[in-house]
Order: C-alpha cells, then structure tokens, then sequence
C-alpha cells in the first residue's frame, strides 16, 4: 500500500490522491510546469485516523456539534485539526514518510560530492 508517491505518478488518481493530486499529476505528466511536490494518498489518511483513533473523535466531535460550532474556528473544526496535530506518526507512515525523504534526497542531490546542488541549479565552479 502506497502511503505517498511522486508528483507525476500514474497511480495518483481521484481515488488514491483525491481531485487536486490527481490533476496535478496529469499536468505533470502531460509535461506541463508544476511545481515540486508528491502526493500523501488518501490510504495515509485512513491509516493515519484509523490506527490513532481520530476516525472517531472525529465522528464523536460533528455528532455532538451544532452546524455553527462544527464550522467554527474555535468550535469542532478547531478541536479536529488539534486531533492531527497532538500525536505522533503511526509506524508505517513514518517509515513511509522516510522512504521518501531518503528519494528525495537522491533525486535532488545526485552528486553526494555536492549535497548543496539540486539537479535544477547550475553546476558550480569556482571563480
């Protein structure tokens, strides 16, 4: 299970990057600029409330919230954001989290010689 993939991957549909990261991704592949980025997928989303156990404050929090509270930035919306931030990682999306920066790295700093230079600077010289 993909937890997060490139920009321009063909797997980022509607379904496994939602509407935004499948149409990013189709500009990208269609060599359209873009800017640098990948996709957190919605299967990290589910595992992420599922294994923290947000999926059900989350339902506990807009079931007891009236229509005003639940889109207040003090009320339920502002406890549920609190709710993503307050904990750590689950295992796997950390690890998933780290394969990709461990990528990224490669891919931008080719030459380990020079972690500085990203593929898109100009090659450095010195005078």
């Amino acid at each position: 299970m993909d937890f997060v993939l490139p920009l321009d991957a063909a797997a980022a549909t509607l379904e496994t990057a939602g509407g935004k990261g499948a149409a990013l991704a189709e500009l990208a592949r269609g060599g359209l600029p873009v800017p640098g980025g990948f996709h957190v997928t919605t299967a990290a989303y589910q595992e992420f409330v599922t294994s923290t156990g947000v999926a059900e404050r989350i339902r506990a929090e807009l079931g007891a919230a009236s229509e005003a509270d639940a889109a207040s930035d003090t009320g339920a919306a502002a406890r549920i954001r609190a709710y993503f931030e307050e904990g750590p990682l689950p295992s796997a999306l950390e690890e998933a989290a780290g394969r990709w920066r461990s990528w990224s790295l490669r891919a931008r700093h080719p030459s380990r010689s020079d972690p500085g230079r990203c593929l898109d600077e100009p090659q450095r010289t010195n005078g």
